[in-house]
């Protein structure tokens, strides 16, 4: 339907690279959705679109089990770039023995300051919920982008899948 709308509209308007960025997206994530589906993956992701906020990315991963590593982590990926905090993206790594670990970058110096700050507040209130804090890192800096994962969409293409 997007890309029939695409078609509909005159070369040249506003809307038009963005739908084409849309229906970039939703391919590109279709496409690592099965390709994990069939690797004994999950990849779950969403966005939360508010009327008065930003939107936040959310990013659910675990790899597929290996000899190795039978009962490999979930992986959660908060992402939003809002005025009130600026660039913000937090990842959570889960285990089976309830154990996590979490890492933030934050662009503005003052968030990533408050973050560090409430370290030992947060580690409480996951002890209150049934998890152990095994770390956290705060960066005061842009979320990295040099994996795959942060790759932008389209830009992967798994002939395979």
């Amino acid at each position: 339907a997007l890309r029939r709308l695409m078609k509909a509209l005159p070369a040249g308007a506003q809307m038009l690279e963005s739908l084409g960025e849309a229906v970039d997206e939703i391919e590109a994530n279709q496409l690592k959705a099965v390709h994990a589906q069939a690797q004994g993956e999950i990849f779950w992701q969403f966005t939360l679109p508010f009327a008065d906020h930003n939107p936040v990315r959310f990013t659910f991963q675990r790899a597929a089990p290996t000899h190795e590593q039978p009962r490999p982590p979930f992986v959660v990926n908060v992402y939003t770039e809002s005025p009130a905090l600026g660039e913000v993206w937090l990842k959570s790594s889960i285990d089976t023995e309830r154990k996590v670990a979490l890492t933030m970058w934050a662009r503005r110096d003052q968030i990533a300051q408050a973050a560090g700050a409430g370290e030992k507040q947060l580690a409480r209130a996951l002890e209150k919920a049934g998890l152990t804090m095994t770390a956290f890192q705060v960066y005061n800096a842009a979320r990295p982008r040099g994996d795959a994962a942060n790759a932008a969409p389209g830009a992967i293409l798994n002939i395979e899948a």
